[in-house]
């Protein structure tokens, strides 16, 4: 009888560190996917009746959830240039970025930091925090609430997105 309950007692926990480890996978899955639809959606896949600069993925620092968002040139017939000279419609704004979807993070998952990761339309081109053109590999990083483990998202300067 000891040992049954002893066995059930490793059974469910074994289980239970699987389905935390399957919420990581997920998790990953799923901010990989919402950084190719950003992507997509700069490169021409998003109607709208707005002059689009480009659109972008926005994490808060240990928060549990994300944003894809787009920014825009509202001035366009004045300044038409004004999606690709400044920088200030090149990432996420509170006040000035218009917000796509956003979606939650499956439970047990956070982000590690924050993170913005912009994609210029019409061509892709990545776009830091700065809204300064990426040269290095941008890192989304979450973590396994409890330190169970880490899975990192990566964009390169090319737009390839991998983990």
């Amino acid at each position: 009888m000891a040992m049954v309950a002893i066995l059930t007692g490793v059974t469910l926990q074994i289980s239970k560190s699987s389905n935390t480890q399957k919420n990581l996978v997920i998790a990953a899955n799923e901010v990989a996917a919402a950084l190719r639809e950003a992507q997509i959606n700069a490169l021409g896949g998003a109607e709208s009746e707005r002059h689009l600069c480009g659109f972008g993925v926005y994490v808060d620092d240990n928060d549990t959830s994300y944003k894809i968002y787009y920014n825009y040139n509202n001035d366009f017939k004045n300044n038409p240039d004004a999606c690709l000279n400044n920088s200030d419609f090149k990432h996420y704004d509170s006040d000035g970025s218009v917000e796509w979807r956003s979606s939650s993070l499956p439970e047990g998952v956070a982000f590690q930091s924050s993170a913005d990761v912009f994609f210029g339309s019409p061509y892709g081109e990545v776009n830091d925090s700065n809204g300064k053109l990426l040269d290095t590999n941008k890192t989304i990083k979450f973590d396994l609430s409890g330190g169970g483990g880490n899975k990192s998202i990566t964009v390169n300067s090319a737009g390839k997105i991998s983990f």
